[in-house]
């Protein structure tokens, strides 16, 4: 089942692999406080969701959110409860599976095409924006390209070695992908039909007989299936839980059926996101910028052809489904080319690039027995993975985090609101504009440290708090985000002072922070009544007014 290729010396490909797994772990762990600028609002629930683990609320599925697998959110709560409930356990989790998932990539590719083209796919993908940014987010699509190259692993090792171990170990990283990402039931499926095939072609399976791959099949599918069960149970006794997050970006779903053409150029576009025009988000992505630069972009078209032209081969038809398989989410879907769903090509989509820059070196060692061409090759190949890495790290760590619509995606003057706020008296009446109010505040902004302080919400498009203590110090700070230019809120309070106004990475106004007099404000709104009311979990009532003229039937 394995191509046969030159193998490299062991001590190299170990040194190499060693500094390919150093580079990615720079790559995802550098400044991970700083970069993502804040906490986007999806990766807050995700931490709320798993901070609740341990009030021992334990799901099979998290329905929040349009509903979401759970096996992120568990991994997320060990983390918090190793460096707290923070921004930072968010990061360190997808930082570490984007890690493990370089070094799974790399045994599974090893096990099919020997080491060079492992090591040159390998660090395709330590040194990609792509898998950097995924590895930095908290979203647990990360999950994904793990559990598959894990489960893929196996299942080549069970095959290879006849070993019921493996092929129960195949089986278990199989079923778990279906608690990682709902995109993960096309790569369930496509392992599927991996199986099928390989029972069908014996070239695909030279040491194996029916009867043996039939068994190590079946204990693959069963395991999975096994391990399945406790969310397939929960599915039918939810069923729209099922489909609902599916179907809300399904082309499928939409009304009046399907659209053929429309299907067709979500490919083109899919495929387009890879080559020459990437996804537009920059939530997840620096916008417009493509899985690959022309150059990789031609390795990639190369790539292609080579293993088109040896598709017969089990190894270059598994790297053709898996990519085509990957493409066909993202074709059927919303909104594409989205990075998140196509997250289903790692790590496939680097070894079609890889096979051609190891077709290059290849054609360099047997064409000439001198040393210059063999150094060019290298040359060449090294410079592309340099100008990648490069190319990333200034795209990621410089131009991204930045870019307004960056900064505005992230909600980034929550953060600076939380940052402000530790600047103001310990004991002052601290209240944050936002949103979204709940038992925890603002999801986005609970997670940010206040010094020990206690800091209150309020819907700042819909009303202003005051407090009912008249001579007590408050303070308010008002985010850019949750400003609504039609109301009065900002001029009323500038009749009292005026604010101290701190400013994002892009230079623009993000936060006031107005010193409010209470005095001055309560005369202002002429509350009749003042009282201290709390209706768990939502809101703490400190005072209400009636109108003067009232009739039957109001208040």
């Amino acid at each position: 089942m394995r191509e046969h290729h030159s193998a490299l010396p062991r001590r190299f490909e170990l040194l190499s692999l060693a500094i390919i797994l150093l580079v990615a772990a720079s790559l995802r762990f550098w400044r991970l406080d700083d970069i993502p600028p804040a906490v986007y609002y999806d990766e807050a629930v995700n931490a709320y969701e798993a901070g609740q683990i341990w009030n021992g609320q334990l799901r099979i599925f998290f329905r929040a959110n349009q509903g979401r697998e759970p096996l992120y959110m568990y991994l997320l709560a060990v983390s918090e409860l190793l460096v707290g409930e923070r921004p930072l356990a968010i990061r360190y989790t997808s930082a570490a599976i984007g890690l493990l998932t370089v070094a799974a990539a790399y045994v599974a590719l090893r096990r099919l095409f020997g080491s060079r083209p492992a090591l040159l796919a390998t660090f395709l993908l330590a040194t990609s924006y792509w898998h950097l940014s995924l590895s930095r987010m908290g979203f647990r699509v990360v999950l994904l390209p793990l559990l598959a190259s894990l489960a893929l692993y196996f299942l080549l090792r069970a095959l290879e070695r006849k070993s019921v171990r493996d092929a129960g170990l195949a089986g278990l990283w199989l079923g778990m992908i279906a608690y990682s990402y709902t995109a993960g039931r096309a790569t369930m499926a496509l392992f599927g039909l991996i199986l099928v095939a390989i029972l069908l072609i014996p070239t695909w399976r030279p040491s194996l007989n029916f009867r043996s791959a039939l068994a190590l099949s079946g204990l693959i599918v069963a395991v999975a299936i096994v391990v399945c069960l406790p969310l397939g149970y929960y599915f039918y006794r939810h069923p729209r839980d099922f489909s609902n997050r599916a179907a809300s970006v399904s082309l499928f779903a939409r009304e009046g059926g399907v659209n053929p053409v429309e299907i067709a150029n979500n490919a083109l576009v899919t495929l387009g996101g890879v080559l020459w025009q990437g996804d537009p988000n920059s939530r997840h992505n620096l916008p417009g910028r493509p899985i690959f630069d022309p150059a990789l972009s031609l390795l990639f078209l190369i790539g292609t052809g080579i293993a088109v032209s040896r598709i017969s081969r089990f190894p270059y038809a598994l790297t053709l489904a898996w990519v085509a398989s990957g493409l066909s989410v993202g074709a059927v879907a919303i909104e594409a080319p989205h990075f998140l769903r196509l997250a289903g090509l790692i790590p496939f989509v680097y070894l079609i690039p890889a096979l051609a820059g190891d077709g290059l070196l290849r054609l360099a060692t047997t064409r000439t027995t001198t040393i210059a061409p063999l150094a060019a090759g290298w040359i060449l190949v090294g410079l592309l993975g340099a100008g990648q890495l490069v190319a990333t790290a200034a795209d990621y760590f410089v131009v991204w985090p930045q870019r307004p619509d960056v900064l505005d995606s992230y909600q980034a003057d929550y953060r600076l609101a939380s940052s402000a706020s530790q600047y103001l008296p310990a004991n002052a009446l601290t209240l944050m504009s936002t949103g979204f109010v709940g038992t925890d505040g603002p999801a986005p902004a609970y997670l940010y440290p206040l010094a020990e302080r206690e800091l209150r919400y309020f819907n700042g498009r819909e009303c202003l708090p005051v407090a009912s203590n008249r001579e007590e110090e408050t303070y308010y700070l008002m985010p850019q985000s949750n400003d609504d230019p039609q109301l009065q809120i900002h001029r009323i309070l500038e009749r009292i002072g005026p604010p101290t106004v701190y400013y994002d990475q892009a230079g623009r106004p993000a936060v006031h922070v107005y010193r409010g007099d209470n005095e001055a404000l309560l005369q202002e709104f002429q509350l009749e009544r003042t009282l201290s009311a709390r209706f768990d979990p939502w809101f703490v009532v400190h005072g209400y007014q009636l109108p003067r003229k009232r009739h039957l039937g109001s208040l």
